[in-house]
């Protein structure tokens, strides 16, 4: 028997199912492989996010739509061309093999955020039935939000940012002002507040798909009637939690972000070992990959010749289902032998709801607009969605909406165990002295500063690689409050880890707490003696030549770890390590050692296996209590002190323990914060 696995359960991969059962004998077995156990209508999401179809009702599995296609719900991770076999996972990540005689690949294209600067973080897709949940449940939360809030914060509040004002951006901003509007008569606190949508768009027309230029101006009209402020020529720069920076510029409110663009390839495709044109796999005519035999592809992740226009067929549902029909009708021709058929389709047209019972529509040639346009809209999809059980459940959604307002329920989260991604642009404040302390940061990209008064100098700086905000978490006592402010000074991504499972991560990991534990109190340390020196400015007058040890001999590169345990066991303390130059690229103490002896490293093992690689130096002529700072989170005991940053020849070592000696006489150090 002969078995044709489609990869994807999408439009076009249920399609493809349903014809080859009418195509093909029972000779062939038909194998469905999809990451989801069902299929989505994807016209009716923008609908599902404003609450006014349930979501169950656009979603089948297919089981419910073919007889003897076996559905496989599984990830499938590579494809083995050269042996027939694709390569999968269950739901427990156990590798498992399936051969084929004939692949098609129908897995569709993936949502890419990461084109702009905080997207990742902030955005709202609109691709999955769990996105359009989302969103909706995100939009009830505002009004919420709005409705305890300060009069003159709702109208920030109450601001929604769409990015693209394609197909999905011109209905989902639509839907979103029909929303916001009906669920107002629930919150009378809000009846004088207009919420603002935004609607960006980098060309000159919003639809651009659309041939007739008139009914992307009919679009126009009608979002702004609605109160959509229609931005057109312009693009997003940057997406913080707060704001939209955009690309003059200038920026604006952002309570809630919905993007609408951005599309990468599948990294399936990357397996298949067929070079990549506009992010699809190129097919031949007939839809077979080009330069594979019995591999075919078809939807969003094929780009396929149209043989009635001569162009590539774009990436939408019409085409996806007529290439499915075609692609049956060729697997059944290619299984008996026969020659096999290009792909030729004519379009029927385009449509778009757009809101308030308005909608445009380009079909067989003829402009459509307004509410005729929607009527449309509604019959024709209506008539295409997958079975009639579901036709009946959305056109009863459908007259539910005619007469009572949609649902308001919110379905919180809890804040405290939320892990995610947040983005911040330069200048914002990651948080402030006082505020409630909710997560745990740790720094991806960009710099930010620490600062204990905001009106004085940052006390200190945080990197990529670093975490900071554990202090308060750490603190048993009574509600956790910032200590500090922490603000952006470039452009920060970093990881938030959210109280309630940092507090458990921690309890449960002993090494965890000690640690964060024990860089806390080096932090705080840092944070004292920088404090020390904006109070104290003559003490910048102390050099690290004040304190310089020129006799401290170093560890060349070609020692052992077995030459380092007899010398750090003459009671000393650690040792610069440097080259045939003198320069400084290492160092090495007891710390370092114990790591070494935790790796089972040998006796003979080179330093520069185990030492701390190019360590913080200093200068001769640098503040001594600023140098200093930056062993503390090295545990360096000495600082290694060289001619010059660029040459590091080392020609001494300094002691922090001499420097604190003499400061201290001076006047002892005020009680620290830290980063908490």
């Amino acid at each position: 028997m002969q078995r044709i696995v489609v990869v994807g359960g999408g439009f076009a991969g249920v399609t493809l199912a349903q014809k080859l059962e009418r195509h093909v004998g029972q000779d062939a077995e038909i194998v469905v492989i999809s990451a989801e156990n069902h299929m989505v209508f994807t016209p009716m999401l923008p609908e599902v996010a404003a609450r006014t179809v349930n979501p169950l009702h656009i979603v089948v599995t297919g089981r419910e739509m073919t007889r003897r296609t076996v559905w496989m719900k599984a990830k499938v991770t590579r494809v083995d061309t050269a042996n027939h076999r694709v390569v999968y996972e269950d739901d427990r990540g156990n590798p498992h093999q399936l051969d084929y005689a004939h692949l098609v690949v129908a897995c569709g294209a993936v949502v890419n955020l990461d084109a702009i600067p905080g997207m990742a973080a902030h955005a709202n897709p609109l691709k999955s039935i769990g996105d359009a949940l989302q969103l909706g449940n995100a939009l009830i939360a505002l009004c919420e939000r709005a409705a305890i809030a300060r009069p003159e914060d709702r109208e920030g509040i109450l601001s929604v940012v769409v990015v693209g004002a394609g197909f999905s951006g011109v209905e989902i901003a639509g839907n979103i002002a029909d929303l916001l509007e009906r669920v107002k008569l629930y919150y009378p606190m809000l009846s004088t507040v207009q919420p603002r949508i935004s609607l960006l768009q980098r060309g000159k027309r919003v639809l651009p798909e659309l041939a007739y230029e008139s009914l992307s101006e009919f679009a126009y009209k009608k979002l702004r009637q609605r109160g959509v402020d229609v931005m057109l020529g312009v693009s997003a720069k940057e997406v913080t939690a707060q704001r939209v920076i955009l690309g003059n510029g200038e920026s604006i409110p952002a309570g809630l972000v919905v993007c609408t663009i951005g599309t990468a390839a599948n990294p399936l495709l990357d397996t298949i070992g067929v070079p990549l044109e506009q992010k699809r796999l190129p097919t031949d005519p007939d839809m077979r990959v080009r330069g594979l035999r019995n591999v075919w592809a078809i939807g969003d992740s094929a780009l396929v010749p149209n043989a009635t226009t001569g162009e590539c067929s774009p990436p939408t549902a019409q085409f996806a289902l007529r290439q499915a029909v075609q692609l049956a009708a060729n697997l059944h021709r290619e299984l008996r032998g026969k020659p096999t058929k290009p792909f030729a389709f004519r379009p029927l047209g385009l449509m778009a709801a757009i809101g308030h019972r308005n909608a445009v529509a380009e079909v067989m040639g003829l402009k459509i607009s307004g509410f005729p346009a929607w009527f449309l809209w509604r019959g024709v999809y209506l008539s295409k969605l997958p079975s009639l059980a579901r036709r009946l459940q959305v056109a009863v959604d459908w007259a539910w909406e005619l007469f009572f307002p949609p649902n308001s329920v919110e379905l919180s989260a809890q804040s405290d165990r939320k892990t995610d991604l947040a983005h911040f642009a330069a200048g914002d404040y990651i948080y402030r002295k006082g505020d409630p302390a909710q997560h745990l940061f740790l720094v991806q990209r960009g710099r930010a500063a620490i600062y204990r008064d905001e009106q004085l100098g940052p006390v200190g700086s945080l990197e990529p690689g670093d975490h900071f905000g554990e202090g308060s978490l750490l603190n048993d006592e009574g509600e956790a409050r910032r200590s500090v402010s922490v603000r952006a000074i470039t452009a920060v991504d970093v990881l938030r880890l959210g109280r309630h499972d940092f507090r458990r991560l921690a309890d449960s990991m002993t090494v965890l707490r000690q640690g964060m534990s024990r860089e806390f109190l080096q932090r705080r340390g840092s944070t004292a003696a920088m404090e020390l020196l904006m109070s104290q400015p003559e003490l910048y007058d102390f050099q690290v030549s004040r304190f310089l040890r020129p006799d401290q001999r170093p560890i060349g590169e070609d020692a052992t770890l077995g030459m380092v345990v007899d010398l750090l066991g003459d009671n000393a303390s650690g040792f610069a390590v440097v080259d045939e130059s003198s320069r400084v690229t290492g160092y090495v103490s007891r710390t370092e050692v114990y790591a070494a002896m935790q790796r089972h490293l040998p006796l003979n093992a080179p330093v520069t296996a185990f030492m701390l690689k190019d360590p913080p130096v200093a200068t001769a002529d640098d503040n001594a209590i600023a140098a200093t700072l930056k062993l503390l989170r090295h545990d360096m005991e000495l600082l290694p002190v060289v001619d010059d940053l660029q040459s590091r020849k080392l020609v001494g070592v300094a002691c922090p323990l001499d420097v604190f000696r003499q400061v201290s006489t001076a006047q002892s150090p005020k009680t620290a914060s830290t980063v908490g």
